[in-house]
């Protein structure tokens, strides 16, 4: 296949998960764009096909080409595989790459409480060099639900980040996993004068609404 218009391209990889196992091949072959629109196409072609995939996708979570891997690894997100069957997970967290690291984040928290095993490692994700990382695996924390001690305060210390975004996602988590927690209530004040945007300032709001209920 080649790309001529990435809508197009789009709608026919997932007229390609409508074949079947036979589609796979192609399907795979075309996780080496790096548009982002085809990337999400080919996940969702992957997902209509199901399980049968995951053998394959395993594989190419080791492709020479970080676009296959990091396609991969969102396909295997959105097939719902437990966490103890995808091979070696936790290693890409520690990728070389800020994108495979990210993705790897992304996947632990589709997989939510199935996900409980690696949370000490997201965690450890919390101090990645990459503010794209550490903010996908805040939110991949609130969504995998655990609201142990040390998550609760990873988190909180996140509302204290250099990147606005990071501190925002951990805003709406301690909104999500901080009921009824007194320890997240001084963190959340503080952000009601975080002065870099409005946004910041209403989800703190919201998260202490929901915090106290």
């Amino acid at each position: 296949l080649q790309i001529f218009d990435v809508c197009f391209f789009s709608v026919t990889i997932y007229a390609l998960g409508r074949i079947g196992p036979e589609a796979i091949p192609t399907l795979m072959e075309s996780l080496q764009s790096d548009e982002q629109q085809v990337q999400k196409g080919i996940s969702k072609a992957l997902e209509i096909i199901g399980p049968v995939a995951a053998p394959t996708l395993f594989e190419a979570l080791y492709d020479e080409n970080q676009n296959v891997r990091q396609g991969s690894l969102y396909a295997l997100a959105n097939l719902r595989i437990a966490v103890s069957a995808i091979p070696n997970l936790v290693e890409f967290l520690n990728d070389e790459n800020e994108d495979i690291r990210k993705a790897a984040a992304s996947v632990l928290g589709e997989m939510g409480a199935d996900a409980q095993v690696i949370v000490p490692e997201l965690i450890e994700s919390l101090q990645d060099q990459s503010a794209a990382v550490r903010a996908m695996a805040v939110l991949s924390l609130g969504k995998i639900g655990i609201t142990t001690s040390d998550v609760l305060s990873a988190v909180v210390n996140m509302t204290e980040d250099k990147n606005p975004e990071v501190r925002l996602n951990s805003v709406v988590v301690l909104g999500v996993i901080g009921n009824r927690d007194s320890s997240v209530f001084p963190a959340l004040i503080s952000a009601l004068d975080d002065t870099q945007t409005d946004e910041m300032r209403a989800a703190a709001i919201y998260a202490l609404g929901q915090v106290g209920e």
